[in-house]
């Protein structure tokens, strides 16, 4: 897929027909490359299509989301991510939105939208869910799928406590791990009841300590909001709630959107709050 992006944006001097050739000689998932390819080309060209056929526009998430019980959905999630009570506790604090919104004849904007956020902030991709994911078997599956034979992997990452800093930028360097990480992935994902406790090895990185800080945060920006929540600033409640979507990717580029995130939330919240406090202080001295 990245090579027929590339191929479409002109970066690559490519014989198209010579390379449909060597991708057919090949005989391995053809079809799968042919069709990755081609969505590559087009992704270069109409990126939205390709996202809303991949489900991953943020149109698309809605308006799929609107048949689905999108709580539920990520409340199960977050069972298999973490356990039961992290779930719950999700669950807790998306209906506690919702009420709050309802009292004010809201919509149910805020409340899927802080069902997108929390789920956002809380299902952070660490060392245990690369875990979980490699070993709960899709990704197995899928190499049985697209290839025959034994398959030889190289994982390449970038782990905190392992990876070492580019001199240069100071930005954690990837590494590649073999195959043998498999069994170790199966015992690092059952370790995830570990995550966030005094006994996790890698909760005292700074990017761990970044993303649990991230969800206390996230939780009192929802408490701020519903406080002074009124069916005047439904819409504005909304959007401040929805900023934490713009916070994505890992690593340097992750602290990047994080601290453009911070700024933004500081200068809305100081209008959102301030807004009331002189609607306030009018409807006072008018009485």
């Amino acid at each position: 897929m990245m090579v027929g992006f590339a191929w479409q944006k002109g970066w690559l001097h490519l014989d198209l027909e010579a390379f449909e050739a060597a991708v057919t000689l090949n005989g391995t998932a053809v079809a799968m490359n042919r069709s990755a390819f081609a969505l590559g080309r087009k992704l270069a060209v109409e990126p939205e299509a390709v996202l809303a056929v991949a489900g991953l526009s943020e149109k698309s998430v809605e308006d799929h989301n609107e048949d689905v019980n999108i709580v539920g959905d990520r409340a199960v999630f977050l069972a298999a991510y973490q356990d039961q009570a992290y779930a719950g506790h999700y669950r807790a604090i998306v209906d506690r939105v919702a009420n709050a919104e309802a009292a004010s004849k809201g919509d149910g904007t805020i409340a899927r939208t802080v069902a997108r956020g929390l789920f956002r902030v809380m299902a952070y991709k660490d060392e245990y869910e690369v875990a979980r994911l490699y070993t709960e078997g899709s990704f197995v599956r899928s190499l049985h799928d697209a290839f025959e034979g034994e398959v030889k992997l190289t994982f390449h990452m970038a782990p905190p406590v392992l990876a070492k800093r580019d001199k240069a930028t100071g930005h954690l360097r990837k590494r590649a791990f073999g195959g043998w990480m498999m069994p170790l992935f199966r015992v690092l994902a059952k370790g995830r009841t570990l995550r966030g406790t005094r006994f996790d090895p890698f909760g005292y990185t700074a990017e761990r300590k970044t993303e649990r800080r991230l969800i206390a945060d996230y939780e009192a920006l929802i408490e701020r909001l519903l406080a002074r929540l009124t069916s005047a600033n439904l819409s504005e409640a909304a959007r401040i709630a929805g900023l934490i979507l713009d916070v994505r990717g890992y690593g340097h580029v992750k602290e990047r959107a994080i601290a453009a995130y911070e700024l933004k939330v500081a200068a809305a919240m100081h209008a959102y709050e301030a807004d009331l406090d002189l609607a306030g202080y009018q409807l006072r001295k008018a009485g």
